[in-house]
Protein backbone atom coordinates (compact mmCIF):
# COMPACT_ATOMS: atom_id res chain seq x y z
CA UNK A 1 0.00 0.00 0.00
CA UNK A 2 1.38 3.57 -0.86
CA UNK A 3 2.26 6.06 1.85
CA UNK A 4 -0.62 7.91 1.07
CA UNK A 5 -2.96 5.29 1.25
CA UNK A 6 -1.95 4.05 4.70
CA UNK A 7 -2.27 7.43 6.36
CA UNK A 8 -5.56 7.48 4.90
CA UNK A 9 -6.64 4.30 6.14
CA UNK A 10 -5.04 4.82 9.65
CA UNK A 11 -7.26 7.77 9.30
CA UNK A 12 -10.51 6.19 8.64
CA UNK A 13 -10.11 3.54 11.59
CA UNK A 14 -9.86 6.20 14.04
CA UNK A 15 -12.93 8.41 12.60
CA UNK A 16 -14.97 5.23 11.88
CA UNK A 17 -13.95 3.17 14.89
CA UNK A 18 -15.26 5.80 17.79
CA UNK A 19 -18.79 5.86 15.40
CA UNK A 20 -18.74 2.21 15.16
CA UNK A 21 -18.60 1.42 18.90
CA UNK A 22 -20.88 4.13 19.98
CA UNK A 23 -23.67 2.74 17.32
CA UNK A 24 -22.89 -0.75 18.61
CA UNK A 25 -23.17 -0.50 21.82
CA UNK A 26 -26.54 1.31 22.08
CA UNK A 27 -29.84 -0.08 22.77
CA UNK A 28 -33.00 1.80 21.96
CA UNK A 29 -35.00 0.82 25.31
CA UNK A 30 -39.08 1.21 26.14
CA UNK A 31 -39.24 4.85 27.64
CA UNK A 32 -37.21 6.14 24.32
CA UNK A 33 -39.14 3.80 21.52
CA UNK A 34 -42.87 5.05 23.06
CA UNK A 35 -44.97 8.36 23.19
CA UNK A 36 -48.08 9.12 24.27
CA UNK A 37 -50.02 8.54 20.96
CA UNK A 38 -50.78 12.48 20.60
CA UNK A 39 -52.60 12.98 17.53
CA UNK A 40 -50.97 16.22 16.41
CA UNK A 41 -47.58 14.39 17.36
CA UNK A 42 -46.22 12.23 14.13
CA UNK A 43 -44.09 9.67 15.83
CA UNK A 44 -41.60 8.92 13.28
CA UNK A 45 -39.61 5.59 13.09
CA UNK A 46 -36.50 6.27 12.60
CA UNK A 47 -33.92 2.43 12.04
CA UNK A 48 -30.95 2.93 14.17
CA UNK A 49 -29.08 0.71 11.15
CA UNK A 50 -28.96 3.91 8.86
CA UNK A 51 -26.18 6.04 8.35
CA UNK A 52 -25.58 9.33 6.51
CA UNK A 53 -26.69 10.64 4.04
CA UNK A 54 -30.16 9.80 4.80
CA UNK A 55 -30.06 9.54 8.69
CA UNK A 56 -27.53 10.33 11.30
CA UNK A 57 -28.35 8.17 14.85
CA UNK A 58 -25.95 8.79 17.37
CA UNK A 59 -25.38 8.74 21.27
CA UNK A 60 -27.04 11.88 22.88
CA UNK A 61 -27.30 12.47 26.38
CA UNK A 62 -30.60 11.47 26.07
CA UNK A 63 -30.00 7.93 24.58
CA UNK A 64 -30.06 7.22 20.84
CA UNK A 65 -30.78 10.45 19.28
CA UNK A 66 -31.12 11.75 15.43
CA UNK A 67 -29.08 14.44 14.61
CA UNK A 68 -31.13 17.40 11.96
CA UNK A 69 -29.11 16.85 9.11
CA UNK A 70 -30.07 14.23 6.68
CA UNK A 71 -32.49 12.90 4.27
CA UNK A 72 -34.44 11.01 6.73
CA UNK A 73 -34.90 14.35 8.77
CA UNK A 74 -35.92 16.41 5.90
CA UNK A 75 -38.52 14.60 4.50
CA UNK A 76 -40.21 14.01 7.79
CA UNK A 77 -40.30 17.29 8.43
CA UNK A 78 -41.91 17.65 5.19
CA UNK A 79 -44.44 15.20 5.37
CA UNK A 80 -45.15 16.75 9.53
CA UNK A 81 -45.79 20.32 7.44
CA UNK A 82 -48.38 18.63 5.44
CA UNK A 83 -50.05 16.98 8.07
CA UNK A 84 -50.18 20.14 10.22
CA UNK A 85 -47.83 18.12 12.69
CA UNK A 86 -44.97 17.74 14.82
CA UNK A 87 -42.28 15.10 14.53
CA UNK A 88 -40.94 12.92 17.46
CA UNK A 89 -38.13 10.46 16.38
CA UNK A 90 -38.62 6.98 17.76
CA UNK A 91 -35.03 5.52 17.29
CA UNK A 92 -36.37 1.91 15.97
CA UNK A 93 -34.00 -1.54 15.20
CA UNK A 94 -34.50 -2.98 12.09
CA UNK A 95 -36.15 -6.16 13.72
CA UNK A 96 -38.88 -4.38 15.52
CA UNK A 97 -40.17 -2.27 12.63
CA UNK A 98 -42.77 -4.16 11.78
CA UNK A 99 -44.01 -4.93 15.48
CA UNK A 100 -43.70 -1.39 15.66
CA UNK A 101 -45.95 -0.52 13.18
CA UNK A 102 -48.49 -3.45 14.11
CA UNK A 103 -48.79 -1.95 17.45
CA UNK A 104 -49.06 1.47 16.82
CA UNK A 105 -45.91 2.20 18.80
CA UNK A 106 -44.86 4.24 15.43
CA UNK A 107 -46.72 6.64 12.61
CA UNK A 108 -44.92 6.57 10.04
CA UNK A 109 -42.01 4.91 8.85
CA UNK A 110 -39.88 6.03 5.86
CA UNK A 111 -36.67 4.30 3.38
CA UNK A 112 -38.90 1.07 3.62
CA UNK A 113 -40.23 -0.88 0.73
CA UNK A 114 -43.02 -3.89 1.12
CA UNK A 115 -40.87 -7.07 0.34
CA UNK A 116 -38.54 -5.35 3.38
CA UNK A 117 -41.02 -5.25 5.97
CA UNK A 118 -42.00 -8.93 6.32
CA UNK A 119 -45.78 -8.44 6.27
CA UNK A 120 -48.54 -8.47 3.74
CA UNK A 121 -47.92 -4.91 2.20
CA UNK A 122 -51.91 -4.39 3.04
CA UNK A 123 -50.95 -4.53 6.94
CA UNK A 124 -50.18 -0.76 6.32
CA UNK A 125 -50.50 1.91 4.05
CA UNK A 126 -47.78 2.85 1.89
CA UNK A 127 -46.65 6.35 0.37
CA UNK A 128 -45.70 6.98 -3.04
CA UNK A 129 -42.22 6.20 -4.31
CA UNK A 130 -39.49 8.92 -3.30
CA UNK A 131 -36.44 7.80 -3.63
CA UNK A 132 -34.75 4.82 -6.00
CA UNK A 133 -31.76 3.24 -4.47
CA UNK A 134 -29.42 0.71 -5.35
CA UNK A 135 -27.57 -2.01 -3.17
CA UNK A 136 -24.29 -2.38 -4.54
CA UNK A 137 -21.20 -4.60 -4.18
CA UNK A 138 -17.67 -2.72 -3.22
CA UNK A 139 -14.26 -4.18 -2.23
CA UNK A 140 -10.79 -3.15 -1.53
CA UNK A 141 -9.27 -6.18 -2.89
CA UNK A 142 -7.43 -5.68 -5.46
CA UNK A 143 -7.05 -9.62 -6.47
CA UNK A 144 -10.88 -9.55 -6.93
CA UNK A 145 -12.13 -9.58 -10.67
CA UNK A 146 -15.28 -7.83 -11.08
CA UNK A 147 -18.30 -9.54 -9.71
CA UNK A 148 -20.48 -9.20 -12.46
CA UNK A 149 -22.74 -12.29 -11.94
CA UNK A 150 -24.22 -14.53 -9.28
CA UNK A 151 -21.75 -17.20 -9.84
CA UNK A 152 -18.93 -14.71 -9.47
CA UNK A 153 -19.71 -14.51 -5.41
CA UNK A 154 -19.61 -18.14 -5.42
CA UNK A 155 -16.79 -19.12 -2.72
CA UNK A 156 -16.50 -15.32 -1.48
CA UNK A 157 -17.06 -13.57 1.93
CA UNK A 158 -19.43 -11.04 1.98
CA UNK A 159 -19.84 -8.18 3.90
CA UNK A 160 -23.89 -7.71 4.75
CA UNK A 161 -26.32 -5.98 7.88
CA UNK A 162 -28.06 -8.09 10.06
CA UNK A 163 -32.02 -8.12 9.70
CA UNK A 164 -31.57 -6.67 6.49
CA UNK A 165 -32.91 -8.41 3.41
CA UNK A 166 -31.05 -9.84 0.36
CA UNK A 167 -33.54 -11.56 -2.05
CA UNK A 168 -31.00 -12.47 -4.51
CA UNK A 169 -28.16 -13.88 -2.20
CA UNK A 170 -30.81 -15.66 -0.20
CA UNK A 171 -30.10 -18.69 -2.70
CA UNK A 172 -26.39 -18.51 -2.38
CA UNK A 173 -26.80 -18.36 1.27
CA UNK A 174 -28.93 -21.26 2.02
CA UNK A 175 -26.80 -23.25 0.10
CA UNK A 176 -23.58 -22.17 1.22
CA UNK A 177 -22.10 -21.08 -1.83
CA UNK A 178 -21.87 -17.46 -0.34
CA UNK A 179 -20.78 -16.90 3.50
CA UNK A 180 -21.99 -13.95 5.03
CA UNK A 181 -20.19 -11.82 7.53
CA UNK A 182 -23.17 -9.83 9.07
CA UNK A 183 -22.68 -6.61 10.92
CA UNK A 184 -24.87 -4.97 13.34
CA UNK A 185 -25.41 -1.92 11.20
CA UNK A 186 -24.36 0.35 7.83
CA UNK A 187 -21.72 1.86 9.83
CA UNK A 188 -19.79 -1.23 11.39
CA UNK A 189 -20.42 -3.05 8.08
CA UNK A 190 -19.01 -0.72 5.89
CA UNK A 191 -15.84 -0.37 8.73
CA UNK A 192 -15.35 -4.38 8.21
CA UNK A 193 -14.45 -3.96 4.46
CA UNK A 194 -11.22 -2.19 5.72
CA UNK A 195 -10.64 -4.27 9.32
CA UNK A 196 -11.26 -7.93 8.19
CA UNK A 197 -9.29 -9.32 5.69
CA UNK A 198 -11.39 -12.47 4.93
CA UNK A 199 -13.86 -9.79 3.67
CA UNK A 200 -13.96 -9.95 -0.28
CA UNK A 201 -16.74 -7.62 -1.09
CA UNK A 202 -19.89 -5.52 1.30
CA UNK A 203 -23.24 -4.69 -0.30
CA UNK A 204 -23.41 -0.89 0.53
CA UNK A 205 -26.61 1.36 -1.00
CA UNK A 206 -25.47 3.43 -3.53
CA UNK A 207 -25.98 6.73 -2.22
CA UNK A 208 -23.97 5.98 1.06
CA UNK A 209 -21.15 5.04 -1.33
CA UNK A 210 -21.21 8.24 -3.04
CA UNK A 211 -21.82 10.26 0.14
CA UNK A 212 -18.52 8.49 1.82
CA UNK A 213 -16.61 8.79 -1.53
CA UNK A 214 -17.80 12.02 -3.72
CA UNK A 215 -19.21 14.09 -1.06
CA UNK A 216 -17.05 13.97 1.89
CA UNK A 217 -13.27 15.55 1.85
CA UNK A 218 -10.46 14.20 3.47
CA UNK A 219 -8.78 10.79 4.22
CA UNK A 220 -11.99 8.09 2.11
CA UNK A 221 -11.12 10.41 -0.99
CA UNK A 222 -7.62 8.67 -1.38
CA UNK A 223 -8.45 4.61 -0.46
CA UNK A 224 -9.09 2.98 -3.71
CA UNK A 225 -12.01 1.25 -4.09
CA UNK A 226 -14.30 -1.25 -6.98
CA UNK A 227 -17.61 -0.55 -7.23
CA UNK A 228 -18.78 -4.23 -8.93
CA UNK A 229 -21.04 -4.20 -12.07
CA UNK A 230 -23.72 -6.62 -10.71
CA UNK A 231 -26.27 -4.85 -8.78
CA UNK A 232 -27.76 -6.70 -5.42
CA UNK A 233 -31.10 -5.12 -5.82
CA UNK A 234 -32.88 -1.76 -7.10
CA UNK A 235 -35.18 -0.65 -4.39
CA UNK A 236 -38.13 1.86 -4.72
CA UNK A 237 -38.61 3.84 -1.33
CA UNK A 238 -41.94 4.91 0.44
CA UNK A 239 -42.77 5.27 3.89
CA UNK A 240 -44.97 2.61 5.77
CA UNK A 241 -48.19 4.32 8.16
CA UNK A 242 -49.30 2.22 10.82
CA UNK A 243 -53.15 1.61 10.53
CA UNK A 244 -53.61 2.78 14.15
CA UNK A 245 -53.97 6.20 13.53
CA UNK A 246 -56.11 8.18 11.14
CA UNK A 247 -53.39 9.83 8.62
CA UNK A 248 -54.18 11.59 5.12
CA UNK A 249 -52.34 9.62 2.72
CA UNK A 250 -53.04 12.30 0.35
CA UNK A 251 -51.25 14.91 2.80
CA UNK A 252 -48.49 12.61 3.45
CA UNK A 253 -47.80 12.51 -0.47
CA UNK A 254 -48.07 16.29 -0.55
CA UNK A 255 -45.52 16.58 1.73
CA UNK A 256 -43.37 13.95 -0.22
CA UNK A 257 -43.82 15.67 -3.41
CA UNK A 258 -42.43 18.77 -1.71
CA UNK A 259 -39.45 17.16 -0.36
CA UNK A 260 -38.66 16.51 -3.88
CA UNK A 261 -38.81 19.34 -5.37
CA UNK A 262 -36.60 21.11 -2.57
CA UNK A 263 -33.82 17.94 -2.26
CA UNK A 264 -31.31 18.49 -4.79
CA UNK A 265 -29.76 15.19 -4.65
CA UNK A 266 -33.15 13.24 -5.05
CA UNK A 267 -33.19 10.75 -7.71
CA UNK A 268 -35.88 10.68 -10.60
CA UNK A 269 -38.17 7.86 -10.65
CA UNK A 270 -40.73 6.08 -12.94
Amino acid sequence: MRPVGRLALLCLFSILHCFMFTVQAAEVTPDMATKPNDPNTLRFGTLTSLSMPIANVFIGQSGIEVSDEGMHTEISQAIAKALNMTVHYVPTEREDALSYLMNGEIDVLCFMVPQWLGAPPSSVTWSKVFLRIQDILISRKNHIAPIRTLRDLQERNIGLVRHYRYPLLDNLIERQLTFPVYASNEQTNFFQLFKNNNIDAIVIKDITFEYLFNDLKGPLRDIKVMRHPLVVEFADMRCALSRHKAINIEQVNKGIDRYIEHSGHILTVP
